[in-house]
């Protein structure tokens, strides 16, 4: 699991399906992939994580990050560059 990039697979396909771009559907997507394989924190160290992932994302832009996500090298090393990696 790539955090990053799953993370951001899932806002996309949120946002596709007509969630709003905002912290509140990236703490949902956080939420959901984290059960998904069977990882549980609590809410306020998922709600931390979010905040950060959000602020990135809004440093990205949504139109930019739609547009990378077509592209796993693209999307990967644009977001290795915001986050740091």
């Amino acid at each position: 699991m790539h955090a990053e990039i799953d993370t951001t697979k899932k806002l996309i396909e949120a946002i596709n399906k007509g969630e709003p771009f905002s912290e509140q559907t990236v703490f949902e997507c956080m939420r959901q992939l984290k059960r998904s394989v069977g990882f549980e924190e609590t809410p306020e160290n998922t709600k931390m994580w979010a905040t950060y992932y959000w602020s990135k994302y809004q440093l990205i832009g949504i139109e930019k990050l739609i547009c990378i996500s077509q592209d796993d090298d693209l999307l990967r090393n644009t977001l290795y560059r915001y986050f740091g990696k």
